[in-house]
């Protein structure tokens, strides 16, 4: 599963910062301030530290059709 979140999180704020991600969790910008957690009941979500904001990683724009399949955290793929 966690192969769809990082796809997603990755298509939605950009390339994780390596020295900051863990296997666990991946960090996005400068400082690491976007949060996606990969493992665990809440793999998935998001949270943006700098916004104090987050939710279930989605692909901005992208539809949820009839073939649409929830994988965890509220993430989506089309099957």
């Amino acid at each position: 599963m966690s192969t769809e979140i990082i796809t997603a999180a990755c298509a939605r704020f950009g390339e994780p910062n390596a020295r900051l991600s863990t296997p666990s969790e991946l960090r996005f910008g400068s400082h690491g301030s976007i949060a996606v957690v990969l493992t665990g009941p809440k793999a998935g979500v998001w949270y943006s530290h700098e916004a104090g904001r987050g939710g279930p990683v989605t692909v901005p724009g992208a539809p949820l059709g009839a073939g649409s399949k929830p994988v965890g955290g509220g993430l989506r793929y089309d099957s």
